[in-house]
């Protein structure tokens, strides 16, 4: 596996792998209708690339394919981070997440802070994340959990 920033190109392939990811994975802890809903409502491809574009973002490729992505903004909000779901469990996620610690720290973010779902906290918090609030938002007229997140960052200087 190799991690990466991310390239033009790259859009398709991640757009894809959070549709499917959402439907296979967080349908396991939210209901139908609102997993249809975060799938819809997501972005387009050339709204991903733009937004891959004007972050830091990194991609994992393992045999020529993406399975991974996950973003740093540069207050230290981590955005999208998924994997794709036949690779969950397999190291993707922690060389994603090294990457992004590593650009926190040569960009001197002190803190860095997400939102989480239900399906995502063990894996924050196995990288040493703390809840700092569980929330309960409506999705397509349901509660649907989420956590806010957060980390603090060992920089020098």
């Amino acid at each position: 596996m190799m991690i990466r920033r991310y390239q033009d190109g790259d859009a398709p392939a991640i757009c894809a792998l959070y549709r499917e990811t959402t439907r296979l994975i967080n349908g396991r802890d939210y209901a139908p209708v609102q997993i249809t809903r975060w799938v819809e409502y997501g972005l387009d491809e050339q709204d991903w690339a733009q937004r891959m574009s004007a972050i830091i973002t990194y991609v994992a490729i393992a045999d020529e394919v993406i399975v991974g992505f996950a973003e740093l903004e540069p207050d230290g909000h981590v955005g999208y981070f998924y994997c794709h779901h036949r690779w969950q469990r397999k190291g993707v996620g922690s060389e994603l997440f090294t990457a992004i610690a590593q650009s926190a720290i040569e960009l001197k973010i002190s803190t860095l802070h997400t939102e989480v779902s239900v399906t995502a906290k063990p894996f924050f918090q196995a990288v040493g994340f703390q809840v700092i609030e569980m929330q309960e938002h409506i999705v397509a007229g349901s509660p649907a959990r989420r956590y806010i997140m957060q980390m603090e960052m060992k920089c020098e200087g």
